[in-house]
């Protein structure tokens, strides 16, 4: 009889059920191991993350999340999962001014990349003809330019090109602005010169789609704790929430887990999927030292390295736009959004004022502040009223609407600050040591920390730990 004992499979964990831990995951699912997935939390998803408010009833996102159409690997990894019918695709980018007049942007029919975008340009009647052709010389010069300067660009930062470029102070706010600060979470003054150039490239110009939109058209919790989990689940990856890691040691060629309940599990190889400053809280002060040197182990709005975004949640009692989203030149507010799902949501008790109940279903609209770490907010119910009034001075309805109730969230470590003193300390997915992988929108991949840097990571991650694996004797 044959008696073939079948080789044991290695054991991989995953750190971190946000995005880039999920696509690991992913990632993974055909190599001939164990996948062991385990987040804190109860609920999967990391930042991109919804909340249910208990005065209002209803399930927020607490920052709207969005890829652009130049986002490639994102869009993949959601078509492999099944997952891009949760997105409802904008090909169209609505700008605002402040009198409330709306251009549109988008491309034109029959024109291919890099020109498909010239008509709409001379034709963005929110600036002059003169700040019309200023633009259109400032991404000239970024295209043209492409890799060349690389060294003075990363030390010249954005604000000083625009100056230098004629760029005037109503085309920075209406048009640089908002979608830099947006796509970096940092200010004009601390965005490298190369950084600005590749969002121009891959934006605007490389190709036709890189400027759409594509908003999710459910709340983020549905998208990766009920979506992703079944689709990974159904892989054969366990998932394994709410079991909090406190430390990692390696023990015996193997590295060693060590869980807050005091147990311990033992790996082949460990993917730390999490925020700097929990993989610099998670390892041994040598591994610190060698993969993470003087980088922080705690976050706030003081950090330098941090960069905060703050989502301002509204509900007014009638409609005050019909737009699905509008770009904003203002300087607390860059983008409002009427989310998808805002149609569907309803309310079971909003309590406006003393005693009083609204049991209806309040107009919602979300506001995005990024860099807000740059700005001094006030108390909520102070960068709510300001964020009310600039929407009020754009939209007329919004001008006799009654607010019923708000919400601001604010994220003080969202992104890595894009700034060169800590891009340039950005570690590579492979730490030189065997078995440690790092995966995340913080490490290096050449993006900005967005959704698309977490899944470039995660495929970058897993392709070291395939290799960690093919290494290894059979057991």
């Amino acid at each position: 009889m044959d008696r073939r004992v079948e080789p044991e499979r290695l054991r991989v964990a995953i750190v971190g059920g946000g995005l880039a831990g999920l696509a690991t995951a992913w990632f993974l699912r055909n190599t001939d191991c164990e996948i062991t997935l385990f987040e804190a939390r109860r609920v999967l998803g990391g930042r991109v993350r919804s909340v249910r408010d208990p005065e209002i009833g209803q399930t927020v996102d607490t920052c709207q999340h969005v890829a652009l159409g130049c986002c490639t690997e994102f869009l993949r990894f959601c078509r492999e999962m099944h997952a891009l019918d949760l997105f409802i695709r904008h090909r169209t980018l609505f700008f605002a001014d402040y009198s409330g007049k709306i251009c549109r942007f988008q491309a034109v029919r029959g024109l291919p990349a890099p020109f498909h975008l010239l008509p709409t340009v001379f034709r963005f009647s929110l600036v002059s003809p003169a700040e019309r052709l200023a633009l259109l010389r400032a991404s000239w010069t970024l295209w043209k330019e492409g890799g060349k300067r690389s060294q003075q660009c990363r030390a010249e930062m954005t604000q000083p090109f625009l100056r230098r470029t004629g760029q005037s102070e109503k085309l920075v706010r209406i048009f640089w602005s908002p979608l830099l600060v947006s796509a970096t979470s940092e200010t004009l003054d601390r965005i490298p010169l190369s950084l600005t150039r590749m969002i121009v490239r891959e934006v605007f110009i490389k190709n036709r789609e890189g400027h759409e939109l594509w908003i999710p058209r459910v709340p983020l919790s549905v998208m990766c704790d009920v979506h992703f989990r079944r689709r990974l689940e159904g892989v054969g990856v366990r998932i394994i929430s709410g079991r909090s890691v406190r430390g990692i040691s390696r023990c015996n060629n193997t590295w060693c887990l060590h869980f807050a309940d005091g147990q311990t599990e033992n790996f082949a190889a460990v993917v730390l999927a999490v925020p700097w400053w929990v993989a610099a809280r998670l390892l041994p002060t040598e591994l610190v030292n060698k993969i993470l040197p003087n980088w922080p182990t705690s976050r706030s709005r003081a950090s330098p390295e941090a960069c905060a975004i703050t989502g301002v949640h509204l509900w007014f009692d009638r409609p005050g736009f019909s737009v699905p989203h509008a770009v904003l030149p203002y300087a607390l507010s860059q983008w409002v959004f009427r989310p998808p799902f805002a149609e569907t949501l309803r309310t079971e008790s909003v309590n406006t004022s003393g005693d009083s109940h609204f049991a209806a279903s309040p107009w919602y609209c979300h506001v995005v502040i990024s860099a807000s770490h740059r700005l001094t907010l006030g108390p909520p119910e102070e960068c709510r009223d300001r964020v009310v009034r600039e929407l009020q001075q754009t939209f007329a309805p919004l001008r006799s609407a009654k607010l019923l109730a708000s919400r601001v969230i604010t994220e003080p470590a969202a992104v890595l600050s894009p700034h060169p003193d800590w891009d340039d300390r950005r570690p590579p997915q492979d730490t030189g040591v065997p078995g440690l992988v790092l995966a995340g929108d913080w490490t290096a991949t050449g993006w900005p920390g967005t959704m698309e840097s977490a899944i470039r990571s995660a495929r970058l991650a897993s392709t070291v730990v395939s290799k960690f694996l093919q290494a290894q004797p059979f057991r």
